[in-house]
């Protein structure tokens, strides 16, 4: 299922690693449903709950939680994640400035 919605893609994706006893995780999540109602036409969205895809979080490597990845054509890039975390206007011109640049 992560190879077709993600890595097959014809769109970007945004996939948020996340735990549920995380607190910048559940600090997170809000700023990503905004995310995803304003970015929807430009990219894919999903979450991985760590607890829940032990495999896949392995495949990703991921070691500390919450990471953001943006995947395009299959490739995967961490979006780096601030010790005190982002806020949605840090979000926001991350993504802009993808767009802007054409990816």
């Amino acid at each position: 299922n992560f190879d077709k919605e993600v890595l097959s893609s014809q769109r970007p994706c945004i996939i948020s690693v996340k735990s549920s006893q995380c607190d910048l995780c559940v600090q997170l999540t809000p700023i990503m449903q905004v995310l995803q109602k304003k970015y929807a036409r430009n990219f894919k969205f999903g979450i991985v709950e760590t607890t829940e895809q032990p495999v896949l979080v392995d495949i990703l490597k991921i070691s500390g939680v919450p990471t953001i990845f943006l995947f395009e054509n299959g490739d995967g890039y961490e979006i780096v994640y601030p010790e005190d975390g982002y806020s949605e206007e840090q979000l926001t011109d991350c993504l802009d400035t993808y767009l802007i640049n054409g990816g």
